[in-house]
């Protein structure tokens, strides 16, 4: 009984770090500003490595800056949402909190 708990909570524990390394995908639907590089509108695939956020199209792989941060929440997040500002001084719209769909967790930005 004791082996069959230890596969059972195996089992869970790869289960919980496989969906944390899920990507997702996003959408731009204008140019924004992540970090210092300014991605084009498009699909992009987002997925958190290493605790930093990283974005992909294609070849083109942004990793975001150091500094950000990850931060666990209190309820699960119904759909991948994107929170924008645009940046009073040059106008330029940026990249200011990612929900990730389907777990606790507000990506880094």
């Amino acid at each position: 009984m004791k082996f069959l708990n230890a596969i059972w909570t195996i089992g869970v524990i790869a289960l919980g770090t496989a969906s944390a390394a899920s990507s997702y995908v996003v959408n731009f639907s204008m140019p924004t500003w992540v970090g210092g590089t300014e991605l084009k509108a498009g699909d992009y695939q987002f997925a958190l490595k290493d605790g930093k956020g990283v974005f992909k199209s294609g070849k083109n792989i942004i990793e975001l800056p150091a500094e950000t941060k990850v931060a666990d929440t209190k309820r699960k997040y119904d759909s991948t949402s994107l929170t924008t500002t645009t940046d009073r001084l040059d106008g330029r719209l940026k990249l200011d909190e990612i929900d990730l769909g389907g777990i606790k967790i507000r990506g880094p930005v």
